[in-house]
C-alpha cells in the first residue's frame, strides 16, 4: 500500500485508501499481506479493451527507476521479489510496445530497462536480464554514441560468461576492445582490463595459444608503461605473469 501511495503521489490520502478498499469489495483487486493485486479476470479485460500507453504508465516507470537506482532498495526488492509483480508487468508491456514509444520517451525507458536488468542479474534471472540489456542496446544504438554502448556490451558479455556461453561472450567483449582501442591508448588500465577479460574467455574456451598471445600483448603494454607510471603498472605485472604461468 505504501508503494502505491508513492507511485500515484497519494501519500496519507484517505480518499485513495477508500478507493482501494472499494475496488477490493467489488472484486477488482485482491488484498493479502498488505499487498494489492489486480484480479486476473479484470486484468485480462483491461488489457484487452483498455490498452495502456507509455505516457499513462510513466509514473510507475519513474517510481521504479528511482527505486532501482538506490542500492539499498535493490537489496530490499530482491528479498521481496515475489511481492512486486509490477516490474514483470511493466517489462512485458514495454517490450511489446517498444516500436510505438516515441523517441523522446525512449531514454526514460532505456534507463528503466537498465536498472531492472541489474536487478534480474542480481536475482539470478539471467535470461530476463539478457532480454532487458538487449532492449537497452536496441534503444541506445539509435540515440547514443558507440562509446556509450560499452557498459551494455560488458554486462551482456559477463552474463553470457556466467551462463557458460563463451562464444557469445567473446563476441560482445571483442566489440568492447574494438571501441576502447579508439578511445584509450595503451596507457589506460581500462583497455588492459578488457584485454584480460578477452584472454580469460579464450582460456575458458580452451584456446590457450590465442590467450597466451593476448597476455603477452598485455605484458608488453605493462612493461612499456611501468617506467612512466610504476605505482599503477608494476603491481599489475604479477597478475599477468601468474596468468601466463597457468598456461604452461
Amino acid at each position: 500500500y505504501k508503494q502505491l501511495e508513492k507511485i500515484f503521489n497519494r501519500i496519507n490520502d484517505e480518499e485513495f485508501s477508500f478507493l482501494l478498499d472499494e475496488l477490493v469489495q467489488k472484486g477488482w483487486l485482491n488484498y493479502r499481506d498488505n499487498v494489492y493485486l489486480m484480479h486476473p479476470i479484470i486484468q485480462s479485460f483491461i488489457k484487452q479493451f483498455k490498452t495502456p500507453t507509455f505516457e499513462n504508465t510513466q509514473k510507475i516507470y519513474s517510481y521504479f527507476t528511482k527505486l532501482l537506482k538506490n542500492t539499498n532498495d535493490i537489496s530490499k526488492i530482491v528479498q521481496n521479489f515475489v511481492y512486486l509483480p509490477y516490474i514483470d508487468t511493466i517489462v512485458d508491456f514495454a517490450s511489446k510496445n517498444l516500436i510505438t514509444i516515441i523517441d523522446n520517451k525512449k531514454s526514460t525507458l532505456a534507463d528503466f530497462y537498465e536498472n531492472t536488468a541489474k536487478l534480474y542479474k542480481e536475482y539470478g534471472n539471467y535470461k530476463k536480464a539478457l532480454l532487458l540489456y538487449k532492449n537497452v542496446l536496441k534503444i541506445n544504438e539509435g540515440i547514443k554514441t558507440k562509446e556509450n554502448l560499452v557498459p551494455i556490451y560488458n554486462n551482456l558479455s559477463e552474463i553470457y560468461q556466467i551462463m557458460g556461453k563463451f562464444e557469445t561472450a567473446q563476441v560482445y567483449n571483442e566489440k568492447i576492445v574494438k571501441l576502447q582501442k579508439n578511445i584509450f591508448d595503451e596507457n589506460d588500465l581500462v583497455l588492459i582490463s578488457s584485454l584480460y577479460n578477452q584472454a580469460n574467455i579464450l582460456v575458458a574456451k580452451g584456446q590457450l595459444k590465442e590467450a597466451e598471445s593476448i597476455y603477452q600483448d598485455i605484458l608488453l603494454m605493462q612493461l612499456r608503461n611501468s617506467e612512466k607510471n610504476p605505482s599503477v603498472f608494476r603491481p599489475t605485472l604479477a597478475t599477468t605473469y601468474n596468468n601466463l604461468a597457468h598456461l604452461y
